[in-house]
């Protein structure tokens, strides 16, 4: 798991304890360009990625996991569905879920 912001997810361990996969998740701290240009650089893979974060960035995250995910993997991205159909850009290049302004 991927954080940016400072400190462990509310109740996520306690959440990961209880489903049996603590042992499975390894938390990483620090902004995510950088992290998954390290798990890339390291040759790591996975067979699942979710994106959720700064919209503005979501190409290049999913160009990294492109590269991380094992083939027959999934890549799952958050907010790109509004009211079930693909959220198009309106004017100004933002999207509905966007504020101006704020990724």
């Amino acid at each position: 798991m991927l954080r940016y912001q400072r400190g462990i997810p509310r109740g996520g361990p306690a959440f990961w304890k209880q489903a049996g996969v603590a042992a499975k998740i390894d938390l990483r701290i620090g902004p995510a360009l950088a992290t998954l240009g390290g798990l890339l650089a390291d040759g790591d893979s996975f067979d699942f990625a979710f994106i959720d974060a700064d919209r503005f960035n979501y190409d290049a995250y999913y160009e990294s996991c492109l590269a991380l995910v094992r083939p027959g993997g999934v890549i799952a991205v958050d907010n790109v569905l509004w009211s079930g159909a693909v959220d198009p850009p309106r004017a100004g290049g933002h999207r509905r879920g966007e504020q101006k302004g704020v990724p």
